[in-house]
């Protein structure tokens, strides 16, 4: 019921989202945003390997760390789930900073979506969406199959391979 309630909101909400809704790859993005799971060290991995890369190539990239549970201690820019209300929606300033920032190309890293993870991409107005395929959402413009090996680093390096190459 939550779940079905929060997917009719959010498609009444991506109504008012505006993006450019452009492919980019590693030519003419400049402002990436990476997102992952916090407390999953492999995708924690994955992110650094990733934004090592795309800083070496002149990329701004930021990082956009979500976290399954509340903790003690968190780094100011972790997302955590009392960012969201109930259904799975932003209300709080830094999370709706990452939705407007005007990223060219959003990548998750994650390997499972919780609601919020998926409203956020849902609603984020980065042009160019990129993540794992799967049901959990239909967000992304380019989705991977890593079917045949689901880790977080080699989603990373399948994005990394296919922005290479294709022009």
């Amino acid at each position: 019921m939550k779940y079905r309630m929060a997917a009719r909101i959010l498609n009444r909400k991506l109504k008012s989202v505006h993006r450019n809704n452009r492919f980019h790859n590693l030519q003419s993005a400049v402002r990436i945003g990476i997102i992952w799971m916090d407390d999953v060290p492999e995708e924690q991995e994955a992110s650094k390997w990733l934004t090592s890369f795309f800083e070496g190539a002149g990329k701004k990239v930021t990082p956009i760390p979500f976290l399954s549970t509340e903790m003690e201690e968190i780094d100011e820019r972790t997302i955590t789930p009392k960012a969201f209300n109930w259904l799975g929606f932003p209300k709080t300033d830094l999370v709706q900073s990452h939705l407007s920032a005007g990223y060219d190309m959003l990548i998750c890293l994650s390997m499972k979506f919780s609601l919020e993870m998926r409203n956020f991409i849902a609603m984020s107005n980065a042009d160019f969406k990129i993540g794992k395929k799967t049901s959990a959402t239909e967000a992304f413009d380019f989705s991977l199959n890593i079917s045949s090996n689901r880790t977080p680093q080699f989603l990373a390096e399948q994005i990394r391979h296919y922005l290479d190459i294709i022009q």
